[in-house]
């Protein structure tokens, strides 16, 4: 990770690539373009952050002073000329034409090195999918003011193997994501996406030239880690290869007024190619547990199956609660009672015992168990010292439900037809037990006080609703 802190701006700009390392004999492909030597920062073209031209300025001296650094003559690496609409076009849309361009412009640069841009889909510019994924990310890391390749529990591997349609549809990549963000004390960040593409591209020797690597990648890695984990160019035409995904996420950040986050994730398409069909699924709201997913199919729980465009918290999920008068017990027992609509199913759970963010084997609930249509209670065994036990902390769950028996599925990733509900349960010494809470509900300041009134009576300190300190969802507490 490096940082940059331009002289004279109270911007601070940080970027982040993820690489897989795996060594393998290297064969013939084609080449990625070399790295250069040293940063060249937008600041040292003269160029402003206000319009395309400003663009068109840092991108082309950048290109001057890499044909410099690698002994090249003048111009082979061209220009680049934005067209009129610049300033209309989505971001999606910017990056994948700067991306290519600066791809495209390097053919023939060096023996090997042809150039191939990446696909553009038709009416999209990029994948959707992938870029539905890089979205959920890049409003994630600014929701948690975090910033990192592994904030939510999954590395972005995992994210990419764990996301609908793409999730089987990918091949082994050598890149997988870039991240940028500019955080700024007024003012809203201008250009995220051109100065995200350029710092990747220009100003990155402190990661190694990783994100250049993966920005530019072709065939083969430049570097040779994975070689020659690029591009296989098997799907669809052979003028093109891989697929862009691009996120951007603006707000506030912390204690930093201003914030733009690009999230940037590749694949390589097997050669049976990518469907980029339009699906509804329910997925998992817990956040920090990784994704999981169903289609719009099979049993469901409660009243009726809840369909998300992206696995962010939503207080819309039923058909489990804690059986009411039953105490959960270090070392004893607790219940809940499911209940299934649609089709009988098999119902596989874990809670998050220890606290420490991961849904792991031996904390599975309930494995693989067949339940009827209706209403089911269920026993619970609960280990002797739970960590997550206590007047503040949450015992986060995530039950799975899917139309046959899955013996071996995991919290994460594709189930069959069925549905995931998380929740997140308190069992303090005086907790008590409350439907959900939306904050899309009408909860006046008279009701609150009333229950919190209430809540005193019963000796209970206080009322948390929605939220606890690590932002992930809360679906019953107290």
């Amino acid at each position: 990770m490096k940082q940059y802190i331009p002289i004279g701006s109270r911007t601070a700009v940080v970027l982040l690539t993820f690489i897989w390392v795996i060594f393998s004999v290297s064969t013939v492909h084609a080449d990625s373009p070399p790295n250069i030597t040293d940063d060249i920062p937008w600041s040292a073209s003269g160029a402003g952050y206000s319009s395309s031209s400003d663009i068109e300025t840092a991108f082309n001296y950048a290109r001057r002073q890499e044909e410099i650094q690698l002994g090249l003559a003048a111009n082979t690496i061209g220009t680049l000329d934005l067209p009129a609409n610049w300033d209309s076009m989505t971001d999606d849309a910017k990056a994948l034409y700067i991306i290519n361009d600066e791809r495209q412009d390097r053919a023939g640069m060096k023996e090997g090195v042809i150039g191939l841009p990446l696909t553009e889909v038709p009416n999209t510019a990029t994948l959707p999918e992938l870029d539905d994924l890089a979205q959920y990310y890049a409003d994630y890391l600014l929701a948690h003011s975090a910033f990192g390749h592994h904030e939510d529990g999954q590395w972005p591997y995992e994210r990419i193997d764990h996301w609908p349609v793409i999730d089987n549809c990918h091949e082994f990549l050598a890149r997988s994501e870039n991240l940028f963000i500019a955080k700024q004390s007024v003012g809203e960040i201008p250009l995220p996406v051109e100065r995200a593409i350029y710092n990747w591209i220009y100003n990155d020797s402190g990661s190694s030239w990783g994100h250049r690597e993966a920005v530019l990648l072709q065939d083969k890695t430049v570097s040779g880690e994975g070689s020659p984990y690029g591009y296989d160019n098997n799907a669809g035409s052979s003028s093109d290869e891989g697929y862009l995904g691009i996120g951007v996420a603006k707000g506030a950040y912390g204690t930093w007024k201003s914030a733009a986050i690009v999230v940037m994730n590749i694949i390589d398409p097997k050669s049976t190619d990518c469907s980029t069909e339009d699906g509804k699924y329910d997925f998992s709201d817990a956040q920090g547990y990784g994704i999981a997913y169903y289609d719009d199919s099979g049993p469901y729980f409660g009243s009726g199956r809840t369909i998300e465009d992206t696995p962010l918290p939503a207080d819309d999920n039923d058909g489990i609660v804690r059986t009411p008068g039953i105490k959960w017990t270090p070392g004893g027992t607790g219940s809940v009672d499911i209940t299934i609509g649609g089709a009988s199913g098999y119902l596989t759970a874990w809670i998050d015992w220890d606290d420490d963010g991961e849904l792991e084997a031996e904390e599975k609930i309930i494995d693989n168990v067949s339940l009827p249509t209706g209403t089911t209670t269920l026993t619970i065994n609960v280990p002797a010292s739970p960590t997550c036990f206590g007047s503040s902390n949450d015992c986060y769950a995530r039950f799975r439900l899917s139309d046959q028996s899955e013996p071996d599925i995991t919290p994460m990733g594709a189930g069959s037809p069925g549905e995931v509900n998380d929740y997140a349960w308190q069992f303090g010494p005086n907790s008590v037990t409350l439907k959900s809470v939306s904050s899309r509900a009408s909860v006046t300041p008279s009701l609150l006080w009333a229950i919190g009134a209430l809540l005193t009576s019963l000796g209970v300190a206080e009322l948390i609703i929605l939220y606890d300190a690590r932002k992930r969802r809360k679906q019953q507490s107290l």
